[in-house]
């Protein structure tokens, strides 16, 4: 890699990530730029409109082209960076968790619309507490829990809140069939659980197939519907939850109508769908009758 100033280097990245089939190969060539040169994407945006001719050190170049070769291999930027912005903040990410998606902030911001100033919140599937954190941060008066099966997921959750303040929140180690709450103990059942078929995992992007944990995407082997997990949540959201209480669960685009009819008219007031801002079916919401 011949010396360039930093504007010449995000553009050869960029040329380089596009060829080698990457998503969004400008945003990561910002992205692993900054990295390299130990700063932000913001900071790097700046130092592009005020000092766009800023040469590399040989140990900036020499990091650069390690984190490119990454990049250019199908590894998400976000495991290369450690970092993941959702809902305003900075998440730590490892391979170990899901990388939070936009789409996901849906959930959040459903929660916050109809939420009262105190309750009790469960989230089902926390991975990085990307929900729950947020959530909670917005919500001072709530009690807040986060539950996943993968120890190696709650160490990243219980970073995040370390690092964004939020410690009231607690974590614990528990599966969506065994959830350790008490009847009618919750105001808010939320998650994003598994809920790719093992037919659309194999139809997944490389960047997503062979380096995000699969548990998170996938609730079973390859001959998983992909409504498993969803169904057991569904299954005990009517016991942990008071009267009012509201449920949240972000849900794949084929299983609107699956989803609905899993939640018993005699148990559920206002079940509905709502759409992404790319009028996806996204998210599940129901109230307890």
């Amino acid at each position: 890699m011949e010396t360039r100033d930093i504007r010449r280097q995000v553009r050869s990245l960029a040329r380089d990530f596009a060829r080698a089939g990457v998503d969004s190969p400008r945003l990561s060539a910002e992205l692993i730029l900054a990295t390299a040169l130990g700063m932000d994407r913001q900071d790097l945006l700046r130092e592009l409109l005020l000092r766009p001719e800023r040469p590399l050190s040989p140990a900036e170049e020499s990091l650069l082209r390690r984190l490119a070769a990454r990049r250019a291999a199908g590894e998400p930027a976000a495991y290369i960076t450690g970092r993941r912005e959702f809902f305003g903040r900075d998440f730590l990410v490892t391979p170990a968790v899901l990388i939070p998606r936009p789409e996901t902030e849906l959930l959040v911001e459903t929660a916050l619309a109809g939420s009262a100033r105190q309750g009790v919140l469960a989230d089902f599937g926390t991975g990085s507490g990307c929900i729950v954190l947020s959530l909670a941060l917005e919500m001072p008066g709530w009690r807040c829990l986060g539950l996943d099966r993968s120890r190696e997921a709650l160490a990243v959750a219980r970073a995040n809140a370390a690092a964004l303040g939020a410690a009231r929140a607690v974590f614990v180690l528990a599966d969506f069939s065994r959830p350790p709450l008490l009847p009618r103990s919750l105001d808010l059942l939320a998650g994003n659980p598994p809920y790719v078929s093992g037919a659309e995992y194999r139809r997944l992007s490389r960047e997503i197939r062979n380096f995000e944990p699969r548990a998170a995407l996938v609730p079973g082997g390859d001959e998983a519907g992909g409504q498993e997990a969803l169904d057991a949540i569904m299954d005990q959201a009517a016991l942990f939850l008071r009267p009012g209480g509201r449920l949240l669960l972000e849900i794949g685009q084929t299983q609107e109508r699956e989803a609905l009819a899993r939640l018993r008219p005699e148990d559920w007031a206002k079940a509905e769908v709502l759409r992404d801002l790319a009028g996806r079916p996204r998210l599940l919401a129901a109230a307890r009758r």
